[in-house]
Order: structure tokens, then sequence, then C-alpha cells
């Protein structure tokens, strides 16, 4: 479907950094149009137009941002009135993809990339709540998203016991069983594309883009060697 929830846009800025492709100017202009008409819920209109102030530095843009992110939060607090006293209460960020697992997929990347662009410690705070309050149970190893929100609350001054000590002690071994199973044994002049998605169980574009993007913070504190047990001492 042609929805902004499946439009990210930062890696396009990226691509075109590194490219100068015009092609990509003219696509990230087609994307911000779109946003501004499609909110439909999705945090990635507003990520469009914050990416885009990153670049510019114009009030305007992020004032744009802003504006949509504003409408984005409104159509999750009406969603959110009909299923349940917790959930009604809800206002502001926290309202925004309450209860549903494109909260650490999509908002919790893109709140990151809030608070990198504007230093607001508004995105900082409500991200340390949320992952305080969640129990981050029934952990995939692919979940980088979520490690990627924890590291970056861990980089920011966070302490684990803010954060909940035995739920990071949890991701840490899930993080080993992953290395264990899917990392590819190879030297590491082997790896790439097609050697790294050869031991996935997921090679989607999206999922390995998303991989790559949060490995280098993440593996920064969660890396898989932390957690093997210390050999035992010589006899």
């Amino acid at each position: 479907a042609v929805q902004t929830q499946y439009t990210p846009s930062r890696g396009l800025y990226l691509m075109k950094w590194l490219s100068g492709n015009e092609r990509l100017d003219d696509t990230l202009a087609e994307i911000r149009g779109f946003s501004r008409n499609n909110v439909q819920g999705s945090v990635y209109c507003a990520s469009a137009w914050q990416n885009r102030y990153a670049e510019t530095s114009d009030p305007q843009d992020l004032k744009i941002a802003d504006e949509l992110l504003q409408a984005c939060i409104r159509d999750w607090q009406d969603s959110n009135a009909g299923r349940g006293d917790e959930l009604k209460s809800l206002q502001g960020l926290s309202a925004l993809y309450a209860r549903n697992f494109r909260q650490s997929l999509d908002w919790w990347p893109i709140q990151i990339e809030f608070h990198r662009i504007t230093d607001d410690p508004r995105y900082l705070q409500d991200l340390a709540e949320r992952v305080s309050s969640d129990p981050l149970q029934n952990l995939k190893p692919h979940d980088l998203t979520i490690y990627y929100a924890v590291s970056y609350l861990l980089d920011q001054g966070y302490t684990p016991e803010q954060l909940g000590a035995e739920k990071i002690t949890r991701m840490q071994q899930v993080m080993l069983k992953y290395s264990q199973r899917y990392l590819p044994m190879l030297p590491r002049e082997q790896w790439n594309l097609s050697t790294l998605t050869a031991k996935r169980a997921f090679s989607e574009s999206l999922e390995f883009s998303k991989l790559v993007g949060c490995a280098p913070l993440v593996l920064g504190f969660f890396s898989p060697a932390a957690a093997e047990p210390a050999p035992a001492p010589a006899q």
C-alpha cells in the first residue's frame, strides 16, 4: 500500500549525500508532499520533514515537522479513545503507538532521530519512560530497534538500574544466542550482503536496513562477546 508508514526518508537523504543523484532530490520532495496530505497515524510523515530540517536548518521545515507530529498524535489519541480507561487518558507523545507493535519498530528510532536533530529533552524523557515501563518480554533476536532504543538511553547517561537491570541482562543473553545462531562464521573480509542474508531468517530489504542502521550503536553496549561466560580459572 502507498502509505507514509512504508516510506522512511532518512536512508534516502544519506544516499543523496553519498551519491549526488538528483533523482533522490525529486523523490524526497515527492515524499514530503505526500506526507503533508497523508498523515495516516504514521510518524514517518513528520520524520520526512524533520530530516529535511536536519539538512536545511530552516525553521519552517521544523514547524511543518511538528505540525505533522501533532496531527499524528491526534490520530492516536482518537484511536485510543475506545480502548479502555488507561489508553483514553494518554495525551501527547505518550499516546503514540501505545500498545502497538510499531512503537518499537517505527516510533522509537524516529524518536531518537527527533532528539538528535532538535536536542529537545521531551523526546528522550518519553523514550526513557516507555522503555523502563515495558517488560520487553519475548524478545526476538532481530529486534534491534528495541536494542537501539536501550543503547541510545545508556549512551545518553541513563543507568541499567533506571531502565531495568534484569531486563538488560536478559537482552544480553538473547544477543549471545543470536550471534551463535545467525551470524556467519566467516572471515570478516567475506562479510557481504549475500553471506549475511544467507544466514538470516529475515532478508527483506527493510528488515536488513534496520539491522544495519541500528547495529553500530547496539554492539557498543550489547556485544555478544560480553555475554559469554568467563573461562574457568586454570587449575
